[in-house]
């Protein structure tokens, strides 16, 4: 015999409220803000696909004009396809979040932690060469202006690292705030309610997720360092031409493969991780050790270009960076952090 009575409902006589408040209208709003950020990415790429290959034909006695164009066309193709495929991700997650899905809270969630740690990683580097910027940014600020003549280089130099600091933690502050947001119980428990059909995420922990997208997007990269160098992309770092491209194409085919298999949690997704940040943290490191600014400069510009500027770029490169051996301990420091971090992962790599 089937029970038919209804439902008790508490003493009030009103049903009882859920668990938590329903952030669908604040979840929209972050969706419709991610979805203007992929308009002004498309307007980017348009600028760069279009517009300025236009305004450069317009330069006369310029090396871009006159149809030939020999540096700014793939860098800005380049350009152009990075932020239309950026653009094309964040539309999607927009168009997710907006419609409350368990796949968009999750890959929002790991995309804040990603650019947290970024922005982390990016202090790494301070230490090594933020003093010798603000020094030559100080004397070249000083002794240009009679009217700064009075002033102390020490407290110009304090005012560079407050606003370096300062620009830091307002980068550090966005991500943080989205990590708070999409992390709330409030927020799960809205896109598990409106979304109860399970999605690929639920499979993947945060740390997982994040791993995976940092070896797609690093994988992404690469098609933009090839339109910046094209085949002379090993020349900066003693390598043939020929040898960097066929590097550089094996880097991204791995990293891309370990993305892939880390998004599918494999079960050896984990230890691809590790060894991958071996491999190519320390490749990266030893590249690094041999850069050649005056060769990078070349690899980049255009045959035509004449040797003065080249110098010129080189010299202003050496006074602010000195030595590109300085990158080789930050660079080491943040393989290190990274390996500490997949330590403490470990078990978070396995299929929940």
């Amino acid at each position: 015999m089937t029970d038919h009575t209804p439902p008790r409902l508490p003493i009030s006589g009103y049903p009882e409220r859920p668990p938590h408040d329903d952030r669908k209208t604040l979840l929209t709003v972050m969706g419709a803000l991610l979805i203007a950020c992929a308009g002004m990415m498309f307007l980017g790429g348009v600028f760069y696909a279009v517009v300025f290959p236009l305004l450069m034909r317009t330069v006369p006695g310029d090396e871009f004009g006159s149809g030939g164009w020999p540096f700014s066309t793939a860098m800005m193709l380049g350009y152009a396809v990075f932020m239309f495929a950026y653009g094309a991700a964040m539309m999607i997650l927009g168009i997710g979040l907006i419609r409350a899905r368990r796949w968009a809270r999750a890959i929002s969630l790991a995309g804040c932690w990603v650019y947290a740690v970024a922005t982390l990683a990016g202090v790494c580097y301070l230490p090594f060469w933020m003093g010798r910027v603000t020094s030559v940014m100080t004397d070249s600020a000083l002794g240009g202006d009679p009217s700064l003549e009075g002033m102390n280089p020490a407290l110009f130099s304090m005012f560079m690292w407050g606003s370096t600091v300062f620009g830091l933690l307002t980068s550090l502050a966005i991500p943080v705030a989205g990590i708070l947001l999409f992390r709330s119980e409030s927020v799960a428990w809205t896109v598990q309610s409106r979304d109860p059909v399970p999605r690929w995420t639920d499979r993947l922990s945060t740390s997982a997720l994040a791993c995976g997208l940092v070896w797609l997007c690093s994988a992404s990269h690469g098609p933009l360092t090839l339109a910046f160098f094209g085949g002379h992309m090993g020349d900066a770092v003693g390598l043939d031409g020929g040898l960097g491209v066929a590097l550089l194409l094996l880097a991204v085919a791995g990293a891309a493969w370990i993305g892939w298999n880390t998004l599918r949690a494999r079960p050896h997704s984990w230890l691809m991780n590790v060894v991958g940040t071996v491999l190519y943290g320390g490749v990266g490191t030893y590249l690094v050790s041999r850069l050649d600014f005056t060769q990078f400069y070349r690899a980049m510009m255009p045959e035509n270009i004449p040797e003065e500027e080249l110098a010129s770029l080189y010299d202003m490169t050496d006074a602010l960076y000195g030595n590109p051996s300085a990158f080789v301990a930050p660079t080491l420091l943040i393989v290190l952090a990274a390996l500490g971090f997949l330590y403490w992962a470990r078990p978070r790599f396995a299929p929940r």
